[in-house]
């Protein structure tokens, strides 16, 4: 990538080392912002008090995850780092520039251009740059994007975030582990870039959008119980709760959620036995393929099993298969609109 040249700097003579490369680039651009050559290299407002003073009109301290960042002027070039902010951004209208997917279905095409992203790629106007994973972004290739602004869901750790903190503003949002979260967040984004109408907006459209399905589905909601399970093979079953994002979705559109005896309060994914599964009862199961699996395999998994197919709900066909990378990854109002035609086309559209 082209820097502005401010001098003699010698980065010719820098390590190879990534690391050290890293660490000169950030030190490189923090002189930039003292010394006032810097041109249009990125700027963390909160580490700039000359910024915050002349421009202090301009400018509004947002809080999140991990404390307080400040935003001058609105965001042009954004990069969002999992799922779940992709589908905030892309429901308030809002094109990001860089994309970090889960590892399970990361493409390994670290720089280059991605537009096939599962279940959110048709609403991109073009492609993405490809910023590494959710877990472990490059911080290399997302320097090179020079973007205004970075966000991501709660999962990083206080080191991450400071570096990412470097190279731009950052939010860290918690992720959409149910409504009340995810409307918080596209509110926090509709704040910074001035799409607040657009956020109201997409919110009144999804409880509109529950009532619709609730009103639909009521008559087989009625008195049934639904278990929501992830996974990944035979060795690893959980049980999701209300707590969950899919089981708060389902919990809204009327349906009585089966969980294990004797959980603690707040629990949300629950780990059980393949031996304990026959003793939770329930009309209906939907099963999310998680881990590195295909619906497809678990679904061949259920009808290879003994136990499992003879499961009363497997034997009714009342056991729904589903993709855990929308179900659970995602959390957000693109994701739920989805789930909920799928909900719709299982148990409607099916009988």
């Amino acid at each position: 990538m082209p820097l502005v040249d401010c001098g003699s700097l010698g980065l010719r003579h820098a390590r190879s080392s990534a690391s050290q490369f890293l660490l000169i680039i950030i030190v490189f651009l923090a002189a930039l912002a003292l010394s006032g050559c810097g041109g249009n290299a990125p700027q963390n407002g909160a580490a700039n008090p000359e910024k915050i003073a002349s421009d202090s009109s301009e400018c509004q301290v947002v809080k999140h995850a991990l404390g307080e960042t400040e935003i001058c002027e609105q965001p042009q070039r954004v990069v969002a780092l999992d799922p779940h902010t992709l589908d905030l951004l892309l429901s308030l209208d809002l094109q990001p520039i860089g994309y970090a997917e889960t590892r399970y279905v990361a493409s390994e095409n670290l720089g280059g251009s991605i537009k096939q992203v599962p279940y959110l790629g048709k609403y991109l106007e073009s492609s993405l740059t490809h910023v590494g994973t959710r877990q472990q972004p490059s911080l290399e290739t997302i320097l090179r994007l020079n973007p205004d602004l970075i966000l991501k869901n709660y999962g990083a750790d206080q080191s991450l975030y400071t570096r990412l903190s470097q190279i731009a503003p950052t939010l860290l949002f918690r992720d959409g582990s149910n409504n009340y979260q995810w409307q918080q967040g596209i509110r926090t984004i509709a704040q910074v870039t001035n799409r607040e109408q657009r956020a109201q907006q997409v919110i009144k459209q999804h409880n509109q959008r529950i009532a619709r399905a609730r009103s639909e589905l009521k008559s087989l909601t009625r008195g049934s119980e639904i278990l929501l399970l992830a996974m990944s093979g035979l060795d690893r079953i959980e049980v999701f709760t209300g707590e969950t994002f899919a089981g708060d979705l389902l919990r809204n559109l009327g349906f009585k959620l089966v969980t294990p005896e004797g959980i603690q309060a707040n629990s949300r994914e629950i780990p059980i036995s393949l031996e304990t599964l026959p003793q939770l009862h329930a009309d209906r199961m939907i099963v999310m393929a998680s881990g590195n699996s295909r619906v497809k395999q678990i679904e061949k998994v259920w009808q290879q099993n003994p136990i499992l197919r003879s499961q009363p709900a497997f034997q009714a066909g009342q056991v729904y298969f589903v993709d855990y990378q929308l179900w659970s990854r995602i959390g957000g109002p693109i994701a739920s609109k989805l789930m909920i035609e799928q909900i719709r086309s299982f148990l409607l559209e099916s009988n």
